[in-house]
């Protein structure tokens, strides 16, 4: 095992890191014949170290997410029961706008006295509950009695492949923009992306309720 320590140079600057983003010059000799890969770990405690981020702090921060999007799932049956699908939809659609929202506005609210600490995990306990009961949502909508289980599980499958797809490519396009723009400008990008979807999806449900509706007649 190999390990590099990197310099001040490396550190990346933004999210209150200073340093001038230059990639480190990693290299390797020696290696055992029949070599085939090498594996590369960044340590993040070391990163924690260098930004002067509190790594308990950072992990309370992520378990307010995780503790949201638990308590939307606990929360979603019983909400569609009561008050319907699209209800949920679109409180799950106003939480996440909000979400990107609070996020892309978060310098705006750091000068007029709110701490980037409190809006941000505000942002993230709504971000959590959007998360949470975008499955319940999916799964109100899906009629699969007829389906036999193995077609079920190739639904599902189907389902968890092509979120995993949609995921990787916002993180692909987001970690471009955050290098080439800035953190303030991605989540501004994002919000709108997301109500435009939004809206579109909107437009094509009361379309299709309509035609319904006439076909119906």
């Amino acid at each position: 095992m190999r390990l590099w320590f990197l310099t001040k140079a490396n550190e990346y600057h933004n999210f209150g890191g200073n340093g001038d983003n230059v990639s480190p010059a990693l290299s390797w000799g020696d290696v055992p014949q029949g070599t085939k890969s090498f594996t590369i770990t960044a340590f993040i405690p070391f990163y924690f170290i260098m930004v002067n981020v509190d790594p308990l702090l950072f992990g309370a921060v992520l378990s307010c997410f995780t503790l949201s999007s638990w308590g939307a799932i606990k929360i979603a049956g019983p909400f569609i029961a009561r008050f319907g699908v699209t209800a949920l939809l679109a409180t799950t659609c106003l939480f996440m706008t909000a979400a990107l929202g609070l996020f892309a506005s978060n310098e705006w609210l750091s000068a007029k006295g709110m701490d980037y600490f409190i809006s941000g995990l505000l942002a993230l306990v709504l971000l959590g509950f959007g998360s949470g009961t975008i499955r319940p949502v999916t799964l109100a909508n899906l009629d699969l009695s007829a389906n036999t289980p193995d077609e079920r599980m190739r639904v599902f499958a189907r389902m968890e492949r092509d979120f995993g797809l949609a995921n990787a490519f916002l993180l692909a396009v987001g970690a471009w923009l955050l290098v080439s723009r800035d953190f303030t400008t991605l989540m501004l990008i994002f919000c709108l992306i997301y109500i435009s979807v939004v809206c579109i999806s909107a437009l094509l449900y009361l379309k299709n309720l309509r035609s319904g509706d006439h076909s119906s007649t």
